[in-house]
């Protein structure tokens, strides 16, 4: 027989939000005092500001796919160096907390010459040269396609008109709108940054990786920037990727069940496992109720309507 499973994942539905100020309106008072001073610090007193690099857009910044590469390798650790501490940098504890590295440099490159390019969006976090920052923004530079890696490696991108632009990344969600910025993108100056899938309305937060230590760079990064892109380009569903749930169900993200059915051929370790399915299912159910029934957002108005209390 099969078993079918209930597992938990944390979303942020869209609602009609206006910007991002009126999606705040849905959290408690204190909760979005909290949010503005997490944001405060890291856009204004870090001066730091963060950049959304979507679609073809990527093309038009050699180095950007090497420096993403180089995010994603830092929260990873390579195979050859599993179990040897202080390998990739950083102490035992840190290498113990850090995923296996699956995806290679070459991976990322070609991903980029793909079709696939149309879903991709970059997060980019970067110190304004200027000092202070106050938004979230993106700005445009010029087009090149030939980039060079740390090893010497030459990748040639093809043309943006070579690329299929049928429901890109770029035509139907285009940019973030300039605010406040007149500094262009540079490359060398991102010191974190997300790699994040969007396809059909859907906002998937995929990898995050940073070369700085800034207190609420990730919640900024992962979160708060992602979601007024979401808000800004219309998407109706963020799904911020798997772990931390307390955390992200505190900012917004209420837990979803996520089915799914297995199959085991084994009779006596069916048995075993149908038995621990059903518990952490019945369970997660619970769970989910509980959560939404004391949501973060859950009573908040949206569209301009009255704040919380």
């Amino acid at each position: 027989a099969q078993q079918k499973h209930s597992g938990v994942d944390q979303q942020q539905q869209k609602r009609p939000y206006l910007n991002f100020e009126d999606y705040l309106s849905c959290f408690k008072s204190k909760r979005r005092i909290t949010i503005k001073r997490e944001r405060q610090k890291v856009l204004e007193e870090e001066g730091i500001t963060i950049t959304a690099i979507a679609g073809t857009q990527i093309l038009e910044y050699p180095g950007l796919v090497d420096k993403m590469y180089q995010l994603y390798s830092s929260t990873t650790i390579d195979k050859a160096s599993e179990g040897v501490a202080g390998a990739g940098g950083g102490s035992q504890q840190q290498q113990q907390s850090k995923r296996r590295q699956y995806l290679s440099r070459e991976f990322f490159h070609r991903l980029v010459q793909t079709d696939f390019l149309q879903y991709i969006v970059f997060m980019c976090a970067r110190r304004k040269r200027s000092g202070k920052s106050n938004s979230s923004n993106i700005t445009n530079g010029g087009r090149k396609h030939t980039t060079e890696n740390d090893s010497g490696t030459i990748h040639n991108y093809p043309n943006n008109e070579d690329i299929n632009q049928t429901g890109s990344t770029d035509a139907t969600f285009s940019t973030l709108d300039n605010v406040n910025d007149e500094e262009p993108f540079l490359v060398d100056d991102v010191i974190a940054g997300t790699f994040n899938i969007v396809k059909d309305g859907v906002f998937y937060g995929r990898y995050w990786g940073c070369l700085e230590d800034v207190k609420n760079l990730h919640f900024e990064t992962c979160y708060w920037s992602a979601i007024e892109y979401c808000i800004r380009r219309g998407l109706h569903r963020m799904e911020p990727g798997a772990g931390g749930g307390d955390y992200k169900w505190a900012r917004g993200f209420d837990p979803t069940l996520i089915h799914s059915v297995h199959y085991i051929r084994d009779p006596k370790l069916r048995k075993a496992v149908s038995q621990f399915v059903e518990t952490e299912t019945e369970n997660n159910v619970e769970l989910t109720e509980y959560m939404m029934k004391r949501s973060a957002v859950g009573r908040g108005s949206g569209a301009g309507g009255n704040e919380r209390r």
